[in-house]
């Protein structure tokens, strides 16, 4: 029997969703006006937009044994928490800021370097906690809802971001990103638990961590040629996102 706020979990996991993607490409919407003002290259930009997919996608593994460790509504709040942070913060990478500090560049550097090693615990604390709420023959239902929201963050990014750009600044539109993100941190710690009420004894009872069997992974056909699949797709995308 489904529990009453399962569709509320998938909900708010679909938000994160929306929010991480939004939190993570809103800087190339304000980036020409970020050079502009300051005097940055393209090459230089570009390298700062790397930075995020560069500690993004090294820390993903570590971000799952966190999952693992802290649970994925720890994991998430702390994504959430951590993206909102930075995403404030990048508002401050500029001079009055950060960058009057150690550089323009070093300072944008370090903060999407910080929001990469933030963000990246969102889809393995998501596909865990998809898990722990929903039957096996429901998952890859759930799952489609979960990614969907990567798209529609995508999607709606342009407008919302340009209108909140001409409207409130570069400076601006990251604080506000910042403060909706925050707000929906805190509703989803509120909200969520690790596991539905009739699970407790499985969210009680101890765990014995089993290490894992990284030979078996990486000679599994199938999910490596998942892996290439998703390396492939993710090439092109980021190339348009931030190139």
């Amino acid at each position: 029997m489904s529990h009453p706020r399962r569709g509320g979990v998938i909900f708010l996991l679909v938000l994160l969703s929306i929010m991480t993607y939004i939190d993570r490409i809103i800087i190339t919407i304000a980036g020409p006006g970020i050079m502009q003002q300051f005097s940055i290259s393209e090459t230089q930009m570009g390298t700062v937009y790397s930075a995020y997919l560069l500690s993004y996608s090294i820390m993903m593994i570590p971000g799952g044994w966190f999952t693992d460790f802290s649970g994925p509504r720890a994991s998430l709040a702390v994504m959430a928490f951590g993206s909102a942070l930075f995403t404030g913060m990048t508002a401050l990478g500029g001079r009055p800021g950060l960058g009057a500090l150690i550089g323009i560049v070093p300072a944008f550097l370090t903060l999407r370097l910080l929001m990469g090693i933030f963000a990246a615990p969102m889809y393995p604390a998501a596909g865990r906690m998809s898990a722990n709420w929903n039957p096996p023959e429901a998952r890859a239902r759930a799952w489609g809802w979960i990614a969907s929201g990567a798209g529609i963050g995508g999607a709606c990014v342009p407008l919302l971001f340009s209108w909140m750009y001409a409207s409130y600044g570069w400076r601006g539109s990251f604080f506000v990103a910042a403060a909706g993100s925050a707000v929906l941190a805190a509703i989803w710690y509120w909200y969520v638990r690790d596991y539905p009420p009739e699970q407790a004894s499985a969210r009680i009872a101890p765990q014995v961590r089993v290490p894992s069997p990284w030979k078996e992974l990486f000679t599994n056909r199938d999910l490596m040629l998942l892996t290439a699949g998703y390396f492939t797709a993710n090439y092109f995308e980021y190339i348009f996102f931030f190139w």
